[in-house]
């Protein structure tokens, strides 16, 4: 009844205002319109940040795939205008530092005409027995290693930044150019750490020091090499972002400008900043060596060549290099200056090259030694013993240094004789992480005749890295030398 009332309503007295009741609905819809209203704008409110929030974290992602791209790009423009990159720094040299430059050139080879930095005393006249080359402990600039690096790195290759290091002032110099971190709120603190977490190649790692040339002393025939120890990512934060400073000023300025060249090598603020670049002070120069392979097959002599896989390496990504090749390390982690001990059998850069043969040619996998007479045991026993017993020989031709990244690089070439290559190495593998020796099949290691012909193929700029070409360059100019040497051993 109290409901009748209100409605103006009663089927007993007959009472029926139909304006009325349309009236009344109206007011109670328009109320409840209103009460829905206040409850969506409470709930779109929180809906409205919400989505604000995301919008923002997915601008945020889109930019950090955006800054991710173009660090790739970078290197990737890198990798494939290494040789244009390599002769532009190069004619900065030659203009500013011209007593460091290097021109390796051979009349009548095609492609012989190499670009390179160093002195012209770290190119003997003729090419030296590696037993020859001394090596010795820098002790003062061991001593600043240690004091810079109170504890060895983690071996969980991913934890690459050190709060502490003998390079940590220079390196800050290259943050201006690094990537920003995942977050977008400060830049990588080194080259090596935007590596690993953007464009991280398949080996990739710093689990035991390297040896860091710290001096070279050459003269009439005589070299001697002066080292401490150094870390691999140092190398890269240091020499291996000279590459990318100038491959990132190389891309970002336009073709078409005039004068492009001066305005990218005015840009390069790193690489000014190093100066001299035989002047070791500023960089972390580990010795990386790189061994042209030359066998004796019946009548005729043959190399073999390596097809680096781009996203396997870090270093001449996609291109051919000799082989094999190798950084200067320890042949174990706790026996430092054993490798230079004049009163081993094998000097440490002839143990690293047999080393890095049975891993790189063998297929053996990389061990950290205990024991350092390593060469005992098998397959490094069966390598070592070719040398010892003269049937092959390591010959030094000279320390060079690329114009992109400064590393020195020994150049060397090994020479087996009487088949002795083809029976040591007849289980050698075609294929391994790093990628494809060129040369053999699954049926038979024939390789590839040593002819002026294929030498310059191989020569091309852009086919092969520039120290292998450098290589190649001086083992076809002393071919006359290294291989009577070998006829006068048959």
């Amino acid at each position: 009844m109290i409901i009748d009332k209100i409605i103006g309503l009663s089927y007993g007295n007959k009472i029926f205002n139909r304006e009325l009741i349309i009236l009344y609905l109206m007011i109670i819809l328009a109320v409840s319109i209103a009460f829905l209203n206040q409850i969506l704008s409470l709930i779109t409110i929180p809906l409205s940040i919400v989505a604000l929030v995301f919008s923002f974290v997915a601008i945020l992602d889109l930019r950090r795939q955006q800054l991710e791209s173009e660090f790739r790009k970078v290197r990737s423009h890198l990798f494939e205008n290494q040789s244009h990159l390599s002769e532009m720094v190069w004619n900065y040299y030659n203009n500013y530092y011209k007593h460091s430059t290097l021109e390796i050139k051979v009349p009548g080879l095609n492609g012989g005409n190499i670009k390179l930095v160093g002195k012209e005393e770290w190119l003997p006249r003729y090419p030296l027995p590696i037993d020859d080359i001394v090596t010795s402990w820098d002790e003062k600039a061991d001593r600043l290693f240690i004091e810079n690096e109170p504890q060895k790195p983690s071996n969980d290759p991913l934890i690459h930044v050190r709060e502490k290091c003998l390079f940590t002032e220079i390196v800050k110099k290259t943050r201006y150019i690094l990537p920003r971190e995942r977050n977008l709120l400060k830049r990588y603190p080194r080259y090596s750490a935007a590596i690993a977490d953007l464009d991280r190649p398949l080996l990739f790692e710093d689990r035991v020091p390297s040896y860091r040339l710290t001096r070279i002393n050459a003269s009439d025939g005589k070299v001697i090499l002066d080292f401490s120890r150094g870390w691999y990512y140092d190398l890269v934060d240091t020499n291996f972002f000279l590459e990318y400073e100038t491959a990132y000023f190389s891309k970002k300025t336009s073709s078409n400008i005039e004068n492009k060249q001066d305005r990218v090598l005015k840009k390069l603020r790193f690489r000014k900043y190093i100066g001299d670049p035989t002047d070791f002070s500023k960089t972390n120069p580990v010795l990386a060596i790189t061994v042209l392979t030359l066998f004796e097959s019946g009548d005729e002599w043959r190399f073999i060549m390596h097809k680096r896989k781009g996203s396997a390496v870090a270093e001449a990504a996609g291109e051919y290099q000799v082989i094999p090749g190798m950084g200067f390390q320890p042949v174990t982690s706790v026996t430092w200056k054993r490798d230079f001990e004049k009163s081993d059998t094998f000097s440490g850069i002839l143990k690293s090259v047999i080393r890095e043969y049975a891993e790189e040619i063998l297929g053996t996998p990389e061990v950290d030694f205990v024991d350092p007479d390593f060469i005992k045991v098998e397959p490094y026993k069966n390598i070592a013993k070719l040398f010892k017993e003269g049937l092959a020989k390591l010959y030094f031709l000279g320390i060079v240094q690329s114009p992109l990244s400064l590393q020195p690089e020994i150049l060397a070439v090994s020479l087996f004789w009487k088949d002795s290559f083809i029976k040591c190495f007849k289980d050698m593998i075609q294929v391994d992480e790093e990628g494809t020796i060129i040369g053999i099949n699954r049926k038979s290691l024939k390789g590839i005749p040593f002819t002026k012909e294929n030498v310059e193929y191989f020569l091309e700029p852009n086919r092969t890295y520039l120290t292998g070409r450098a290589t190649l360059t001086l083992a076809w100019k002393f071919r006359e030398q290294l291989l009577g040497a070998a006829k006068a051993r048959t």
